[in-house]
């Protein structure tokens, strides 16, 4: 069954990173659902093919686009690819990022700390780095950047790597989204709280116990679906954000707020 769009990125090229899969996937098809041209960036090929091929089935535009985010000439090899086949870069997702279990920050090992920041933030500096000057030649753009509720509070029971990574994130898009506003880049972020994804039950487990305890920080009892943050991410990703920059968006069932 063809997707129906409603237009609100119709025609837009658009880079996905951690595309293949949980929010990443949600946030690929809801761009397709807009008639969006979309680049599922990944290192997971198997899992990034299947989606693109799903998509086109759909009647969506949608390829894969293989990249380690954590690497500059795959950064650049990928951008040069989307630039070469559209003549333009209209928005650029970076969602790719990783967890990892709880450990006191003594116990925390720093290759773990390196690892956590160099796909979680390092990637994100990367492709901002890459794709500005291609949106600002094309005549402006959006990016929207993955961070956290993990940046925004209830640090006491955040992993202390993965709240880091993800407040360098917030704190990184604040900077690009006032540096680029007038040469028409909007930077923004969306802070998703306890996501129904892989990644967080790899996090939680699988003891119900576990989990009630971490829905006692979420006023609304509940975890939140890939869906609901993939429409934060085509809010601001498309003209009806036209005059926001530099701000945040958080989904996480008011989390932070309590």
């Amino acid at each position: 069954m063809k997707m129906q769009p409603n237009g609100r990125i119709v025609g837009r090229s658009a880079i996905v990173t951690g595309g293949a899969r949980g929010i990443g996937a949600a946030i690929c098809e809801q761009f397709c659902a807009e008639d969006g041209l979309v680049f599922i960036a990944d290192n997971a090929k198997a899992a990034g093919e299947e989606l693109a091929a799903r998509l086109s089935s759909q009647g969506g535009s949608a390829q894969f686009l293989h990249l380690d985010v954590t690497d500059e000439d795959s950064w650049c090899a990928a951008i040069a690819k989307v630039s070469l086949e559209n003549g333009r870069i209209d928005i650029l997702v970076n969602n790719a990022g990783i967890a990892l279990g709880t450990l006191p920050i003594v116990e925390r090992d720093v290759q773990d700390w390196d690892r956590v920041m160099s796909v979680n933030a390092r990637s994100v500096f990367l492709g901002v780095k890459h794709v500005v000057p291609v949106m600002i030649q094309g005549g402006g753009g959006a990016i929207v950047n993955m961070s956290s509720a993990a940046a925004l509070g209830q640090w006491q029971n955040m992993e202390a790597a993965y709240a880091a990574s993800k407040a360098a994130v917030h704190v990184f898009t604040k900077a690009t989204g006032t540096q680029y506003a007038e040469q028409g880049v909007r930077c923004n972020t969306v802070h998703p709280g306890p996501i129904e994804t892989e990644m967080m039950r790899e996090v939680l487990g699988e003891n119900p116990e576990v989990l009630a305890h971490r829905l006692v920080r979420v006023p609304m009892g509940r975890l939140g679906k890939p869906d609901e943050v993939a429409a934060a991410v085509l809010f601001l990703a498309s003209d009806e954000a036209s005059y926001i920059t530099a701000a945040q968006l958080s989904v996480d069932g008011g989390a932070v707020a309590q």
